[in-house]
């Protein structure tokens, strides 16, 4: 459910850094877009492409726990 951001790619594990009290709205996209006024609830950590560790602000209910598989 991320096809709006760059990262991280589809069923690549981010850590979870803090889960917002009051969520941050997203205004850049143009309010046609499904993702006007999207609340960002939580900043996780990602590796990017460069190896990277960044933060990132989400909408948490994009997520689900991530299962390794055994």
């Amino acid at each position: 459910g991320l096809s709006n951001r760059p990262l991280p790619a589809y069923g690549a594990p981010v850590i979870v850094v803090e889960v917002l009290e009051q969520p941050r709205i997203d205004t850049k996209d143009d309010a046609g877009s499904m993702y006007y006024y999207e609340p960002l609830t939580m900043v996780a950590g990602a590796i990017d492409s460069d190896g990277d560790f960044v933060l990132l602000h989400y909408d948490m209910r994009r997520f689900e726990p991530y299962k390794t598989v055994a």
